[in-house]
This record gives C-alpha cells, sequence and structure tokens, in this order.
C-alpha cells in the first residue's frame, strides 16, 4: 500500500512527499517496482546524486518480470536509454 501511496503522490506532483513514502517500502521490500519508483521520484525531484546511487540498485531484468503499469513502462524506456 506504501507503494500505490507514493505512486499517487507522484501522479499529483508532489514528488517530495512522496520520495520517503518509497524510501520506506523499498527498504522493507525485495520488490524491485519499489526501488525504481524511488529512482523516478528522485529523479523528478532533481535529486540526481541520491537517483544515481539507487540506479545502481535496480536490475532490469527482474524488474521486467513483475507487473509494469503503462506508466511504469515508459519510464523503464527512458531508464534503459540513459543506460545506453
Amino acid at each position: 500500500l506504501l507503494d500505490t501511496k507514493g505512486v499517487i503522490l507522484l501522479i499529483g506532483n508532489r514528488v517530495e512527499e512522496s520520495i520517503p513514502i518509497f524510501e520506506i517500502a523499498s527498504a522493507s521490500s525485495p520488490d524491485p517496482r519499489l526501488t525504481f519508483h524511488l529512482y523516478i521520484a528522485l529523479t523528478r525531484a532533481g535529486r540526481e546524486q541520491e537517483a544515481a546511487r539507487i540506479r545502481t540498485k535496480i536490475k532490469v531484468e527482474e524488474l521486467r518480470k513483475t507487473l509494469l503499469t503503462p506508466d511504469d513502462q515508459v519510464e523503464l524506456a527512458k531508464f534503459e536509454a540513459a543506460t545506453l
């Protein structure tokens, strides 16, 4: 439920509020989507150094095995394009 709340905050452009929620969620679950959502929030907040640190923890292969929303799929495409 924390991830859902964080995503709702992101959609509502309340990025800074979503970050601590994603931090808690990603620390308490191995689900790769939670770390990915934290990365997205940090990037949107302009917190590039923190985003870069989180980026190294994201395993695209594991993320692809999960159910991704259309928005997540768009963000994943951006993520992969940035690593080329």
